[in-house]
């Protein structure tokens, strides 16, 4: 046997070798990646990832920074561990202080006793009163000119019937604050009770790329909230795509017009293909081009997301600091 494989390898071209050994080499990392994973969720509490040591061993006097990564098991946060072991933090153990806590959810509700007390030097990946920007039910109240007709439900219910009334012919959206479940019904079959959700006018003739419906992702990070301190990542965008081709529609297919977790990326889109894998464009240089070919002009595209962007987080600035000094 050990006769036939040095036979087969002595026979295979370069290249090939060099390809297989690139995909043996690629198959190590990934099992190395998942096992490191495997060792980081432990038992801060049900679904939730711990923090011990994935790197070097903690020594007893290990002064290294201590970060906390609060995190459900099933949510890829590699990419987190990685950045903070490139710093040089070690990962908590167990209850010891920290100095950085990286939670990926909203923690001012499920650690709030944690954060109560929080020592100068500690830091959180979240400002409290900032659950506002991904509210639906709270920005649908504030009545945006950049947004469809919205309605928060239940305290709008009446004003959305009445709506209905006016304007039989119209499609409507269901929306909720777990960004899942978006579909388009009848109002008849809408429970007007539930809370946390609205209910939006959907938009019938969108911009489509190839087809296709898209959303855009604008990268933003808050560094201050007082003074409110913003800053717009303006060199790339996130660019999803959804599954299927938008016509012929299917108010039933919502694969269709909803952008989910099954997303198309820019690159399988033939139009986009030529510009991202083929020129080396950005996602955003890609998209420029795309709307300059449609005669728009992308630069009023971006002013008028700042200018949108802006008025959400003066929206709800009096809220964050409320909660800020609370």
């Amino acid at each position: 046997k050990m006769s036939s494989v040095g036979q087969w390898l002595r026979r295979t071209p370069r290249p090939l070798k060099v390809l297989l050994l690139c995909c043996a080499l690629g198959l190590v990392i990934n099992i190395v990646l998942l096992w490191k994973n495997h060792l980081i969720y432990t038992q801060d509490g049900p679904g939730i990832a711990s923090s011990f040591s994935v790197g070097e061993p903690r020594m007893k006097n290990d002064r290294r920074p201590v970060v906390w990564i609060y995190a459900k098991q099933d949510l890829a946060m590699s990419h987190v561990f990685t950045v903070f072991d490139r710093l040089d933090f070690r990962l908590r153990k167990l209850a010891e202080p920290w100095d950085v806590l990286w939670s990926h959810q909203y923690p001012f509700g499920t650690l709030k006793e944690d954060l109560r007390n929080l020592k100068p030097h500690q830091k959180v990946n979240h400002f409290p009163g900032t659950s506002c920007f991904v509210s639906k039910p709270r920005l649908a109240k504030n009545h945006f000119s950049f947004t469809p007709k919205t309605f928060p439900i239940p305290l709008a219910s009446k004003q959305f019937l009445e709506e209905v009334e006016r304007r039989p012919d119209t499609l409507w959206v269901v929306k909720n604050n777990k960004h899942r479940g978006i579909r388009i019904k009848n109002p008849k079959e809408i429970n007007l009770k539930t809370t946390g959700t609205i209910v939006q006018e959907f938009i019938v003739n969108p911009l489509l790329i190839g087809g296709r419906k898209f959303d855009i992702g604008i990268y933003t990070l808050i560094t201050s909230v007082n003074p409110l301190r913003v800053y717009i990542y303006q060199e790339e965008i996130l660019l999803r795509f959804c599954s299927k081709d938008y016509q012929p529609f299917d108010k039933n297919d919502k694969k269709r017009y909803v952008v989910d977790d099954n997303y198309t990326p820019t690159w399988e889109i033939p139009l986009m293909k030529p510009l991202v894998i083929g020129r080396g464009f950005s996602h955003k240089e890609a998209l420029n081009e795309v709307l300059k070919q449609k005669g728009l002009v992308p630069d009023t595209l971006w002013a008028q997301t700042n200018s949108m962007i802006k008025q959400v987080l003066f929206h709800c600035e009096t809220g964050i600091l409320n909660h800020t000094k609370a």
